[in-house]
C-alpha cells in the first residue's frame, strides 16, 4: 500500500485550518452589530440624545468634584442599557451595559459603534484607552466568560 502524503494533506489541510479559528470572527460577511454609536450621543445636549435613545427616565444628581460636577443630571436610557452624566449640560460619561453578548476585549470598541484601535492599558478585569475618536478615556470591564460586562465611556469631563 503506496501512502500519498500529498493527496492526504491536500484532503485534510481544509479541516486543519477551519478547526484553528476557534470561534466567530469578524468579517466583511460578519460584522459586528453595535448596540448604539456613541458617537451620536457623546458631548450632545439631553434634546439631541433623547432624539436617538428615546426618552430617558431622571435617576439622580450626580456629584463628582474632580469632574466639576456639584449636581449634574444622570439619566437612564433603553431599560438600563444606557447611563448618561450631563457634565455641563452636555452628555459627558456614558456607561453601556449588558453586553454580555460580545468577547472582552476585542469586540467592546465596536459594540459602541467605533473601531478597534490599540490598547493603551489591558488585564484580566479592564482594558482601557485614552485620546482615541476624541474621547478622554474609553474602558472596557470584563464580566463572565471574557464577555464585556459594561464600556464607560468619558468624553471630556475629568
Amino acid at each position: 500500500m503506496n501512502f500519498n502524503f500529498k493527496a492526504y494533506s491536500l484532503v485534510l489541510l481544509p479541516f486543519l485550518l477551519a478547526s484553528c479559528g476557534g470561534g466567530e470572527q469578524q468579517t466583511v460577511d460578519n460584522p459586528i452589530t453595535s448596540v448604539l454609536n456613541v458617537n451620536e450621543i457623546a458631548g450632545k445636549r439631553i434634546e439631541e440624545v433623547e432624539k436617538k435613545l428615546g426618552k430617558g427616565t431622571f435617576e439622580k444628581n450626580w456629584k463628582d468634584q474632580r469632574a466639576g460636577c456639584v449636581s449634574c443630571p444622570k439619566y437612564i436610557y433603553k431599560n438600563g442599557q444606557v447611563e448618561v452624566i450631563f457634565i455641563q449640560d452636555v452628555a459627558d460619561r456614558i456607561t453601556i451595559n449588558n453586553l454580555g453578548q460580545y468577547s472582552y476585549p476585542s469586540e467592546a470598541l465596536p459594540a459602541i459603534g467605533l473601531e478597534n484601535m490599540e490598547t493603551e492599558f489591558t488585564n484580566d478585569m479592564v482594558t482601557r484607552w485614552r485620546s482615541i475618536n476624541g474621547y478622554r478615556e474609553i474602558s472596557a470591564f470584563n464580566g463572565q466568560n471574557n464577555k464585556v460586562d459594561y464600556v464607560l465611556v468619558l468624553t471630556k469631563a475629568n
